[in-house]
């Protein structure tokens, strides 16, 4: 998928170039810099079949990674803008 397509996935990240200062240091700028990551990187990886819940896979994944400590708490202000894929993603981190 391309960037554009992607973009309608993200709920934090919208095409900025830098990190909104609203959102740097809080949950919500972590979850800015992962769907920033996919729409940068990691695109490729996205299939048409069901993209929100890939997204959600790789946000969770690349959170997982940076902040592991946060982990939780980051993925629940994730989960309040797709709470329908919360028991999906999360049942693999526990």
């Amino acid at each position: 998928m391309t960037e554009q397509e992607i973009l309608k996935y993200c709920h934090f990240y919208k095409g900025e170039a830098m990190i909104p200062q609203s959102l740097d240091q809080k949950n919500e700028g972590k979850l800015w810099v992962a769907e920033k990551a996919i729409c940068e990187d990691f695109s490729h990886l996205i299939d048409r079949d069901n993209p929100r819940r890939k997204i959600a896979e790789i946000v969770a994944a690349y959170v997982s990674k940076w902040s592991p400590m946060k982990f939780r708490p980051i993925m629940r202000t994730y989960f309040e803008k797709v709470s329908d894929l919360e028991d999906e993603i999360m049942r693999s981190y526990n």
